[in-house]
């Protein structure tokens, strides 16, 4: 944390598109033109999905030579590293070592033209607005009001030793069996 503060933090592994050299982003600029490519779909009204299955088909590779998953194309589209500025700390480790995502219970550090930018400031907060606008229209709050009540009990079940709620969990081996059991 205190190398947040005063500036000297060192990168060492590059969001898609760069590669991290002496603590610095370089563009990658094969890996930029993915990056480009995905933003131009999301702002032209395509879903993560449909734009992971077109990369896909056109043979793209990602990172690591892996395939491209919905998940990956959504967290290059919510990476503010792709409009330069650089965001430290957005997880957080606890005192039982787990780690968390954050959201305001330890103070981020914003490091604005930090490396050269893919896509301007304009193209992301537009593509977040997109997306922002395709949640509305399918229902969808945050990450917990999507499926918060789906079914009868959902958040309804709460773990006698966790405190978590319980999750609705389909086992097939033979035969579908529903069950509700802790995360």
């Amino acid at each position: 944390r205190r190398r947040f503060q005063n500036g000297s933090y060192k990168v060492s592994c590059a969001p898609y598109g760069y590669r991290a050299e002496n603590g610095a982003y370089i563009v990658n600029e094969p890996e930029a033109e993915v990056v480009r490519s995905i933003f131009a779909g999301v702002l032209s009204g395509k879903g993560a999905s449909a734009i992971a299955r077109e990369l896909n088909e056109r043979g793209i590779s990602a990172r690591r030579g892996g395939k491209w998953t919905d998940a990956t194309v959504r967290g290059i589209i919510s990476n503010e590293a792709y409009t330069g500025e650089l965001v430290l700390q957005k997880t957080f480790t606890d005192d039982a070592f787990c780690r968390h995502r954050n959201r305001g219970e330890c103070a981020r550090y914003r490091v604005p033209e930090h490396h050269a930018a893919i896509i301007s400031r304009a193209e992301f907060d537009a593509a977040q607005e997109v997306v922002r606008r395709h949640a509305r229209e399918k229902g969808i709050g945050g990450d917990r009001e999507k499926y918060g009540a789906r079914y009868p009990f959902s958040g309804k079940i709460v773990c006698g030793a966790c405190g978590g709620t319980f999750k609705r969990r389909v086992h097939s081996s033979g035969h579908v069996a529903v069950a509700w059991c802790c995360a």
